[in-house]
């Protein structure tokens, strides 16, 4: 699983959703599965169940900071 970051965003700068677009597009089609959460720039969450009674949560907060 790939979870971007603050880095992925450009730190904040002009550009940022733009950057991280190319980032998932070019990590979905290098590996060939959907593997970079939350998806799409968006902040999430998205979950993923491991088990009846595990489910991991993904949460990109960088996405309420660069609004």
């Amino acid at each position: 699983m790939f979870i971007p970051g603050n880095h992925d965003w450009r730190k904040g700068k002009e550009g940022g959703y733009k950057a991280l677009k190319r980032q998932e597009e070019y990590i979905q089609k290098a590996l060939n599965k959907k593997v970079f959460l939350p998806s799409d720039g968006c902040s999430g969450p998205s979950t993923i169940e491991l088990s009846d009674k595990l489910v991991l949560i993904f949460i990109d907060t960088e996405w309420w900071l660069h609004q």
